[in-house]
């Protein structure tokens, strides 16, 4: 991994070890592509010179009545197909505003920024009218930023709403959804035969009308199958079955099994597109049964199942953020298969903590030595 290429300031060091530490300790999800667009200025600007054109010429933002001051810039190779992620953070200050902004880019092409206020409100070059208006300016500019053809199809599905309220309408295999109150959230969502992949979208976010973050995230995923051959009933019946079976053990100086029983009532149902590989979307079934108590902290069993072969992908114990009831060791799950064929736990390794922990530690040590024999 490639750390902080560029840091503007000492006290912000302590923070970026920290950071770079929790994306060690948890990954960035892989089976993650990107498709680009033809990104404007893509090779003849660095990551942090086209944030700021995306802020002036897309978002509209008056860069030029703030103090702008480049806080981090990194980039690492990420677990997508072997392409590179820049973030890049700025600090924007002026008269009466304040705030930092945030874009992350992936092959070399802006897919995310983010404003975060911290005072006053923004400056931007022209008035903000409302979000709807303000969305389709943003669309269009959009679209001459990035060449991207798809802009021209979710922008003409604006044309037909007259005010930002909530609202979800569908032409062809595109949704639009409105919603929010103070935070107006307008996305355009890939459908096909009534499956929402909902990884390919864009999306604008606006706060009191004014615009607040921005993804595109259209062509991310390739669409593997839109067919859903088992029926909520068949996914509900078949996670039954497949609970039924399940071995709860808990850690007490060795391994126990415990008896459960499993309730008709609550089923909680999720239907989702998820990968199954690199870069590509299936249907997938979520059941999550429960116990009629709590076994050790556990309090039920999530099964998946891919809706479109029956596959059953992983049957695993929820909860567990309880101890046992003498107080003896905490319960840990048996190794299990979740989503993705790798080997893993049910519930959160402490593995990667108990690693970082001591790790953090000495990069206290360290830097408040560092600043003593400074000062």
């Amino acid at each position: 991994m490639k750390i902080l290429r560029k840091i503007c300031a000492r006290e912000h060091l302590f923070s970026t070890i920290l950071v770079c530490l929790l994306m060690v300790t948890a990954p960035i999800p892989g089976s993650l592509v990107y498709g680009a667009p033809n990104q404007a200025y893509s090779t003849e600007l660095s990551a942090p010179e086209k944030t700021l054109t995306f802020l002036t010429d897309v978002v509209k933002l008056d860069v030029t009545k703030y103090n702008a001051k480049l806080v981090s810039h990194m980039d690492f190779p990420s677990d997508l197909d072997g392409l590179t992620e820049e973030r890049v953070k700025y600090a924007l200050e002026s008269a009466g505003s304040k705030l930092d902004v945030t874009c992350r880019f992936r092959n070399n092409a802006l897919v995310y920024c983010k404003l975060y206020l911290l005072e006053g409100s923004p400056l931007f070059a022209q008035p903000s009218t409302n979000s709807l208006d303000d969305a389709r300016g943003l669309l269009d500019r959009y679209q001459t930023y990035s060449g991207a053809s798809y802009i021209h199809e979710v922008k003409g599905m604006l044309d037909t709403v007259t005010e930002p309220k909530p609202m979800t309408t569908t032409s062809g295999n595109v949704k639009l959804k409105i919603s929010g109150e103070t935070y107006t959230y307008i996305d355009w969502i890939y459908t096909v035969n009534g499956i929402d992949f909902d990884r390919n979208r864009i999306h604008f976010s606006f706060l009191n009308g004014a615009f607040n973050s921005f993804r595109d995230d259209w062509d991310l995923y390739k669409i593997g199958s839109t067919d859903v051959n088992v029926s909520e009933e068949e996914a509900i019946r078949t996670a039954r079955e497949h609970a039924q079976n399940y071995t709860l053990k808990i850690w007490q100086n060795e391994w126990i099994e415990v008896e459960f029983n499993i309730v008709d009532e609550p089923v909680e149902v999720e239907f989702s597109t998820q990968p199954r590989e690199p870069d590509t979307l299936y249907p997938l079934w979520d059941i999550q049964l429960y116990f009629d108590t709590l076994y050790y902290g556990w309090n039920g069993i999530k099964v998946r199942m891919w809706a479109d072969t029956g596959e059953v992908v992983s049957v695993t114990a929820t909860g567990g953020l309880a101890g046992p009831p003498d107080g003896g060791t905490p319960t840990v799950p048996p190794n299990e298969t979740p989503l993705g064929g790798s080997t893993g736990k049910t519930g959160l390794d402490p593995t990667p903590l108990l690693i970082a922990v001591p790790i953090v530690l000495a990069i206290i040590r360290g830097v408040a030595l560092y600043r003593r024999r400074k000062d």
